[in-house]
């Protein structure tokens, strides 16, 4: 099976501002404001604001409900194709995100916090979801790669200007959410002036098939994966029994330990890193937007080299630089050499974020090929896994630092980090061809 190219990883066009001129358009950067709250505020002080009211396995809770808000994406999908509601959806996510974010920093009840928190989850994906919709019925199908870089790198700026927001703010989390509030106002306004109306006899069904495939592009965050599940997606869990003795079916497995050992980090990254290395919101969201911001640069480099040397070889590489991140953090947490673990333990996170264009580039691909499942189904499997492994995350570090202590999270996630290279390991040891159990998945019902 040939390998997917995911989101211009494979090109060396760069993102250059020719690019930008010719590929983009004004309502994107709507969706840039939305980078700014989704990636960058409320990450960083959703935790912190329940956790003023709450323990660590609340704010835990919170943070999974504002995935599972995110699971809806296909639904979206659906009602927009069907009813014509592309225009509405969309603006409706501002509306959603906006309502929810004025609420949840002056509300101290657990159940309150949930909705709200999903809310903003299904606001932010109802957005985005629509914003890929947008692109594949209204533009040339020789468009979408770049088309989607361009809205994506905005996504990703947005998440870097929303981590510094955070790091100034952070003493003041309700004014941080008003403003993040404030700024849907202008995202939606530009959008409702510049996105156009959809009929549905615009829709493509053919094409949306293939764009199903090729818009699951390495994105700055799980959050935005959570949205690209398949409508084969039932189909594709009925096939797992099947796939865990196929080399796709492996790894599936190290990805779901390397998903759960980088994400039991960034769900209550702020908390741990206050706990465990005294280390106030303000620097630690700094460290977070430079792993970002290094990250961003890194998904050329990342797809070239996958070309030369395999994206298994990339995965490796990325869970390399995941595993010394976390390996440096637990040692500094527990042995502060000369005071040294509040620099170490900052720098070395700076390692994640930026360990993740490697790993989803490759990872993207990688999934692909290995499988001989359709790249649908294949793909399916492998968003549906980094999903199950966001939520699983959050409720576990939640209850781990609330019961054992954060410095257990670093423990716990390390044994993952290893456990997935192992599983990598075994992998890309392995005969190349798929196996009898492999050729047998696509019989499967």
């Amino acid at each position: 099976m040939a390998p997917l190219n995911p989101a211009n990883s494979k090109k060396d066009n760069g993102m250059k501002w020719a690019s930008f001129k010719r590929f983009g358009s004004p309502w994107f950067y709507g969706y840039g404001f939305q980078g700014i709250v989704v990636l960058g505020i409320v990450p960083i002080l959703m935790p912190l604001i329940v956790s003023e009211h709450a323990g660590a396995s609340t704010a835990g809770l919170v943070v999974a409900s504002f995935y599972v808000g995110q699971l809806l994406g296909p639904l979206v999908g659906m009602l927009s194709d069907r009813f014509a509601l592309h225009k509405p959806l969309y603006l409706s996510g501002f509306v959603l995100l906006g309502g929810a974010l004025v609420f949840f920093p002056y509300v101290q009840a657990t159940s309150f916090w949930l909705i709200l928190a999903f809310l903003q989850g299904f606001g932010s994906v109802a957005s985005n979801t629509v914003a890929g919709i947008f692109i594949v019925e209204r533009y040339e199908k020789s468009e979408w790669d770049e088309r989607i870089g361009v809205m994506q790198t905005l996504y990703g700026v947005g998440q870097a200007i929303g981590l510094a927001a955070a790091a100034v703010l952070f003493p003041e989390p309700a004014v941080a959410y008003l403003l993040a509030a404030a700024l849907m106002i202008p995202g939606m306004l530009v959008g409702y002036a510049s996105i156009p109306s959809m009929r549905k006899q615009e829709a493509h069904p053919k094409l949306r098939g293939e764009f199903e495939h090729k818009r699951h592009l390495p994105f700055r965050s799980p959050m935005v994966l959570l949205s690209k599940l398949e409508l084969s997606f039932h189909q594709a869990i009925l096939k797992i029994p099947a796939l865990l003795t196929s080399r796709f079916g492996l790894f599936i497995v190290g990805w779901f330990f390397i998903m759960l050992g980088n994400w039991l980090l960034y769900n209550l990254y702020p908390l741990l890193m206050r706990s465990v290395f005294d280390m106030d919101a303000d620097v630690s969201s700094v460290y977070n937007a430079l792993g970002a911001i290094i990250g961003i640069f890194l998904y050329a480099p990342a797809g070239m080299l996958g070309e030369k040397i395999g994206d298994g070889k990339v995965v490796l590489a990325g869970i390399l630089a995941s595993l010394l991140a976390v390996g440096l953090m637990a040692f500094f947490a527990y042995f502060n050499f000369h005071g040294l673990a509040f620099f170490i333990g900052g720098l070395a996170f700076v390692l994640i974020p930026a360990s993740w264009s490697p790993l989803i580039v490759g990872g993207t691909s990688w999934s692909a090929e290995l499988s001989s499942l359709s790249q649908g189904e294949a793909l399916g499997i492998f968003n549906s896994t980094t999903a199950l492994a966001c939520v699983i995350s959050a409720l576990g570090a939640g209850y781990i630092a609330e019961f054992v202590g954060y410095k257990a999270i670093l423990l716990v996630s390390l044994a993952f980090t290893v456990l997935s290279l192992f599983v990598i390991l075994r992998v890309m040891a392995t005969d190349a061809a798929p196996t009898e159990t492999e050729e047998s998945v696509t019989k499967a019902p």
